[in-house]
């Protein structure tokens, strides 16, 4: 990489993971050499002026810049490096890191007297999967192509169309992965699962999964490591209520899906149908006397839905375990849930409401058996 005398600059962007790897390598290729670090707290001149400086031991010197410095403009400093990296002392190897700009300038220079390495942030599933699989053939240590979705899928949107996973986030999930199993060489599915338990979004899917296999056991242990993250007392009954709102949102789409099947609606008809339903959000007016709903709305003007088609077409092969009768008295049992943690400040009547919620999804208790929720409060 630096070994060649006519290559004395390196310029690497994107993912940590992969800047790393080729940061290594210059130094390696380097070999001794005197380290100085520059970031955008340092002034331009003063960073010039140490690039043209010569090593008083006469060592090779590695200059990493790891933000713009400081100037006057952007322009200015790309012209005043621009200007400075085509004549550079004999000694002198410049490392450019994460610095990020269009400049035609600055790219066109970039390409002709050094090395550019630009990486992506992002993956789609796909890529992540097989990013996870190399990382740990590398490690030689065996995982199959479930256990590694699974470490991707904890960290990106469970819906939608573009399903992106950080590079970043899936390295170091994988890390942790490889910390915990030790000197064990094969990757098992709990193993997966039990480095994924701190990622607040994959328990509650995980959760709504155990919910339609009627896993009692397995959806209290989810619940409880999500309120293991609580920060604080009431961030304890914020999470509480999150659940609740998500477990309310997936037997509502089940009971639309259920009344389409019903009514004998295609899939494109019952998701066509369901797409019609817009997303709302509480809106407060300005000096914040009263909340009203309103419809969610993108950047481009248009109608937000509250079901995505492919959250439609997952539930679609989920609501023929449920009965309309049982996904009706659910959502009753969830409504009257929420409004009793809405009421109460209580940490111990909150976690009865969820329990019992959770108690009913698993059918370990009657829906019809929590009118205990309601005794308190009627509406």
């Amino acid at each position: 990489m630096m070994k060649d005398k006519q290559v004395q600059i390196c310029w690497v962007t994107g993912n940590l993971t992969q800047r790393k790897q080729v940061i290594a390598k210059v130094k390696e290729a380097l070999g001794e050499f005197d380290l100085e670090t520059y970031t955008e707290n340092d002034l331009i001149d003063f960073v010039i002026q140490q690039i043209r400086s010569v090593s008083c031991l006469g060592n090779k010197r590695l200059i990493a810049i790891k933000g713009w410095p400081e100037a006057p403009s952007r322009a200015t400093v790309i012209k005043k490096m621009c200007k400075i990296l085509q004549h550079l002392p004999s000694d002198c190897f410049i490392l450019l890191d994460n610095l990020e700009t269009k400049s035609k300038d600055f790219n066109d220079l970039l390409k002709k007297k050094g090395r550019v390495y630009h990486f992506s942030t992002k993956a789609d599933v796909p890529t992540a999967i097989n990013i996870v699989l190399e990382r740990f053939s590398q490690e030689k240590k065996d995982i199959n192509s479930d256990c590694a979705a699974i470490l991707v899928n904890s960290i990106c949107p469970q819906f939608g169309n573009e399903r992106q996973v950080d590079v970043d986030r899936i390295m170091m999930l994988v890390k942790k992965l490889i910390l915990y199993l030790g000197s064990r060489k094969v990757v098992k599915e709990e193993d997966a699962l039990a480095v994924c338990s701190d990622e607040q979004n994959f328990i509650i899917w995980q959760l709504l999964q155990c919910l339609d296999s009627k896993d009692y056991c397995q959806s209290l242990l989810l619940v409880q490591k999500h309120l293991s993250n609580a920060s604080s007392a009431s961030n304890t009954l914020e999470l509480m209520m999150n659940i609740m709102y998500v477990i309310s949102w997936r037997y509502r789409m089940l009971i639309f899906i259920k009344e389409g099947m019903h009514k004998g609606w295609s899939e494109n008809t019952i998701i066509e149908e369901i797409g019609k339903l817009p997303k709302l959000k509480r809106v407060a007016n300005s000096m914040g006397f009263y909340i009203k709903m309103q419809i969610s709305k993108n950047a481009q003007g248009k109608t937000i839905s509250q079901f995505t088609p492919n959250a439609v077409y997952v539930g679609m092969k989920i609501a023929p375990y449920y009965s309309r009768k049982e996904l009706m008295l659910l959502i009753k049992a969830i409504n009257e849930a929420i409004v009793k943690l809405r009421a109460t400040q209580s940490y111990v009547e909150s976690l009865l409401c969820l329990d019992s919620v959770i108690l009913a999804a698993s059918r370990v208790l009657s829906p019809k058996s929590t009118s205990f929720l309601r005794a308190d409060y009627c509406y």
